[in-house]
Parts: C-alpha cells; sequence; structure tokens
C-alpha cells in the first residue's frame, strides 16, 4: 500500500528527497506533520500544499524546474514552515496555561537534556504555579504530542515533535530538512 501511495503522489512532489536520494518525499512530509502521539493533522498537510503551490508559482520557470513532477524542494519546506507556524498558533490557543513555555521553547532546541530541560522548569515560575511538579508538567507536554522522552543518546533525553519546529523557530541540530 505505502509503495502505491509513494508512486501515486510522486507527480505532486517527486519520489525521492533532494538531499537524500534515500528517502522518499512522501515519508518526508508525513513524519514533518506528525505529532509525538502520533498524531497527524491533514488541516496541515493543506496548508502545506496550498502554500508550496502559491511558492511554485512565483518561481521562475526554467532549467531549475522539475519536468516529472509539480513542487520543487523549496516550495515544500517553505509550505511546511506556513504549516508549521499555524499548527504552532492551533496549540498556543488550545493550550494557553502553556503560554510561558511556548513563548520560551526556543530556548531548548529540538532535542535537550533531561538536566537542560529541569533547569528550564525550574526558572519558569509561572508553569511552576500552574503544575505541581515537573513530573506533572512533562506527562502534559507529552500527553499534547509536543514531546517525546525517548532516550536518543547519553546527551539527549527528549526531543520536540518535528511538526513543531519551524512555528515556534526552534533551533536544529542537523535532523531537520
Amino acid at each position: 500500500m505505502k509503495k502505491f501511495l509513494r508512486q501515486a503522489l510522486s507527480p505532486l512532489w517527486g519520489l525521492r528527497t533532494q538531499k537524500n536520494k534515500n528517502a522518499y518525499v512522501s515519508t518526508w512530509v508525513y513524519s514533518r506533520l506528525t505529532d509525538s502521539s502520533d498524531n497527524t493533522y491533514p488541516r496541515s498537510l493543506t496548508i502545506l500544499l496550498s502554500k508550496a503551490k502559491e511558492f511554485e508559482l512565483q518561481q521562475p520557470q526554467g532549467k531549475s524546474a522539475p519536468t516529472d513532477h509539480l513542487l520543487r524542494w523549496n516550495s515544500l519546506t517553505k509550505g511546511l514552515e506556513i504549516a508549521s507556524a499555524e499548527r504552532c498558533d492551533a496549540i498556543k490557543n488550545e493550550y494557553p496555561e502553556l503560554s510561558e513555555f511556548f513563548d520560551n521553547i526556543g530556548q531548548l532546541g529540538s532535542l535537550f537534556s533531561d538536566e537542560k530541560f529541569k533547569e528550564f522548569w525550574q526558572n519558569a515560575t509561572q508553569l511552576q504555579a500552574q503544575f505541581n511538579t515537573f513530573d506533572a508538567f512533562l506527562k502534559r507536554l507529552k500527553d499534547i504530542g509536543l514531546l517525546d522522552d525517548k532516550k536518543y543518546s547519553k546527551k539527549y533525553n527528549y526531543v520536540i515533535a518535528p511538526i513543531y519546529i519551524d512555528g515556534f523557530n526552534i533551533r536544529t541540530m542537523g535532523q531537520r530538512k
């Protein structure tokens, strides 16, 4: 089924990514529109495609225009940035009690250690008033799909879901786009 779907979507955005010729564009799109609870947002896909189309129509037609699909890689990434911003606005509106976290999330980066996260929590007075314990705060972020606490290495314990990276202007460590 995946192979059929990839082939069906390839006229839209191509089959393989530009940066990693072994990776599929459909997998890249899906992973960027999914939160850490494995929720995927169809509205975000609609925004990504709509904005990618707008960017594509602004591009000069010439040698760099693809011949086997409609949307260039840079149009897809621009569309993703806007879809991410929209998703971040939605989560801010849905969880106003986390506004201090959302306003300062960029300090953490996309991957961070337990120590750095606990330090962030200790400096967040509004969050401490809202959540009785660090564990309650952590559970809330995991429950809403913003944070994953898989151990990625000895150094990093947490990761922000990819759908929120661009919208919250979070610095990454080379794993994006």
